[in-house]
């Protein structure tokens, strides 16, 4: 696999997004980003992976700064749907590529919702990442800071390098694809039955999404196509499974969530569901991440 185009794409979607200005701090000088010469030998050692994987739809190559700070991250997404309000150049997320573009509705004054009580817990402790099971100890995950040195996760320091579906909405009830021995995830499952489903072997090499997942992927869509992505109304909104704040004084474990509402509000909204939860408009979009500790 080449990913000469891809990768340049994904780093011009990086720029045009204003991430790689604001890596430039000084912090955060031991996170570079990855040379694409680094990014295809990664490629070429997970080589039997990627061959899989791109036979069951994974085609597209995403770059995830996890070393920067998730609040920035919003920031550059609030930022760009203020702009593209703006310019009026701003379309629905229409998963379907031969419906004809539809403007969409903003809200001009503040595009971007996150819930309070998530604000500052972002990376901190209080998150865990990939657990194997959402629970209150001994789930299997780990924080924030030992994630972007684990080259499980980032294969170079604070970086994730994956390969994701191509944006068509998530799979409705019975909608899913088989590719692949692989079935593609429906929406109306519970964070929980996503995880364990995760574990069988069709799902070699995926974990869920994180929230730095969910913005880069929202907005490189932005940046590429004047595109929302994971509209709630067209039953997209996505369970971020790969990162999850355990219970604390009796409240419940929590997953982190991310769609666009076009009906309410008219912005992007981060927020979280109990783990138990399931809901006809919440799907779980995974991405196959390239480690270091290659798979052939």
């Amino acid at each position: 696999m080449d990913i000469t185009d891809q990768y340049q794409q994904a780093v011009a979607a990086l720029r045009a997004a204003g991430i790689l200005d604001r890596l430039e701090d000084a912090e955060l000088e031991e996170y570079p980003l990855p040379a694409q010469a680094q990014v295809q030998d990664l490629v070429e050692r997970n080589r039997s992976l990627v061959e899989l994987k791109t036979q069951q739809g994974f085609t597209r190559l995403q770059l995830t700064p996890f070393c920067l700070p998730v609040l920035q991250l919003a920031e550059a997404a609030r930022i760009l749907l203020q702009e593209l309000a703006l310019q009026e150049k701003l379309f629905q997320s229409q998963a379907d590529p031969d419906t004809p573009d539809m403007p969409v509705r903003v809200n001009r004054k503040d595009p971007l919702w996150m819930w309070e009580r998530l604000k500052p817990l972002m990376d901190s402790l209080e998150v865990v990442y990939f657990p194997q099971v959402y629970a209150q100890e001994s789930h299997g995950g780990q924080n924030k800071a030992a994630v972007l040195h684990d080259p499980r996760f980032c294969a170079f320091p604070g970086w994730s390098v994956g390969l994701v579906e191509p944006y068509a909405g998530l799979p409705q009830p019975g909608k899913g694809s088989l590719l692949q021995g692989r079935q593609q995830l429906e929406t109306f499952h519970t964070p929980r039955e996503y995880l364990q489903i995760l574990k069988s072997p069709p799902y070699i090499g995926e974990t869920g999404w994180t929230l730095e997942d969910f913005l880069v992927f929202f907005l490189t869509r932005l940046v590429q196509e004047n595109r929302v992505s994971f509209d709630r109304r067209e039953g997209s909104s996505a369970w971020l499974l790969g990162a999850y704040v355990p219970g604390l004084q009796k409240t419940p474990n929590l997953v982190l969530t991310g769609y666009w509402s076009g009906v309410v509000g008219h912005k992007l909204y981060l927020s979280a569901h109990r783990t138990g939860n399931h809901f006809a408009h919440c799907g779980a979009p995974t991405v196959v991440r390239l480690g270091l500790l290659t798979h052939d």
